[in-house]
């Protein structure tokens, strides 16, 4: 049996090509913007990206020194509509995207892993995603990765659908760095 090359996972730098990262995210949207699905990431241009990765923490995964995997975490959102979003000690996740060519690999798992490490690190509790609704090969994988259905939300006009709220309940870790 052999075993599935790791990622090099660390934080998005002011070094990262912006364009390829927008290119890698919205081209791994592609399959739900031609299911007719409109996530902000299958038409989000580069400043886009840059306002979103300066919005929370960014994070990137590296197979032979090219990114094939980005995801963004960001804290609380005091302001957010979204009650879940709000609670002080819950993070959530968006941006999180693996290049087509590599997808069914584990490297989404990795690099969502490595994520988690950090915010647990650094003080969170509960991670928080949201997708959506119709996508349930999305809701199957993150329910197998621990994620529990906890509501909806609606992003709508930004998105074209109803959006279902999961969450995960994370160990807290000492942290080794501030944030």
């Amino acid at each position: 049996m052999t075993s599935l090359p790791s990622l090099s996972c660390r934080e998005v730098s002011a070094a990262d090509d912006l364009a390829a990262l927008t290119h890698l995210i919205r081209s791994a949207y592609a399959p739900h913007a031609a299911s007719g699905l409109r996530y902000w990431a299958t038409h989000q241009s580069m400043e886009d990206t840059a306002r979103r990765l300066a919005s929370g923490r960014g994070f990137v995964g590296e197979l032979n020194g090219r990114v094939v995997a980005t995801v963004t975490l960001k804290r609380a959102e005091p302001d957010s509509p979204v009650e879940l979003l709000r609670e002080p000690h819950t993070w959530s996740f968006g941006q999180f995207a693996v290049a087509a060519e590599h997808k069914g690999k584990g490297f989404g798992k990795q690099i969502h892993d490595f994520a988690l490490g950090y915010a647990a690190a650094h003080g969170c509790t509960k991670m928080a995603l949201h997708t959506a609704q119709p996508a349930a090969a999305l809701i199957a994988m993150y329910q197998s990765w621990g994620y529990a259905l906890v509501g909806t939300c609606d992003w709508r006009p930004h998105t074209n659908f109803l959006s279902v709220l999961m969450s995960k309940p994370l160990a807290a870790t000492p942290s080794t760095n501030a944030a």
